[in-house]
């Protein structure tokens, strides 16, 4: 056939009608590689799709729309990138991460992010050299110490913004400065 255009056809997976409160699934079966070339691989259910659209990969039972069960792998559980970009990645021991491969918290972030007009955290660890900006307020409160080792910057105030250390400040290196001028050091007040 001349024709340019040529459709290949579809595949199409349909489980038996069940028949009252009857369900049906489709379950998909592979073969684990094995060490010898001499035994037969014996193939296994390694994802199910449920009559109620529920699909489970590593479980025959999922429990929501996409269930992914973890136990027993040694890789990531569930990643969106390629093996050489890696935008977002969820370990086999439930970290996330963004823009890492190797998340350290719950969640890690690399690079730029934007928490929108309010974060709420325990705490608060900047691990690298960068500038770390602050568009509205910075509210440190409770009992915990916090340390800034190179500093607090604060600049573009307008007449309402107001910053309050009602715990007072302790220099414990540098200086308290005010337009430039050292005010006061970790040794004496000037």
């Amino acid at each position: 056939n001349g024709a340019s255009n040529i459709a290949g056809g579809n595949l199409i997976l349909s489980a038996g009608p069940g028949k009252g409160t009857g369900t049906s699934s489709i379950s998909f079966f592979t073969g684990t590689t094995l060490s010898s070339g001499s035994v037969l691989q014996t193939p296994t259910e390694k994802m199910t799709l449920l009559g109620n659209g529920y699909l489970g990969i590593g479980t025959t039972t999922p429990w929501g729309k996409l269930s992914v069960f973890t136990n027993g792998i040694s890789g990531p559980a569930f990643t969106i990138g390629s093996t050489t970009a890696t935008s977002f990645i969820v370990t086999n021991g439930g970290l996330v991460g963004l823009g890492t491969t190797s998340p350290w918290r719950t969640l890690s972030v690399t690079g730029s992010s934007d928490l929108g007009t309010n974060a709420l955290a325990g705490s608060f660890t900047a691990t690298t050299t960068a500038t770390s900006t602050f568009g509205g307020a910075l509210t440190v409160s409770g009992q915990a110490t916090s340390t800034f080792s190179k500093g607090i910057s604060f600049t573009g105030f307008s007449s309402t913004a107001t910053s309050t250390g009602t715990k007072g400040i302790d220099l414990s290196g540098g200086c308290y400065a005010i337009n430039g001028t050292c005010v006061s050091n970790h040794d004496a007040v000037t």
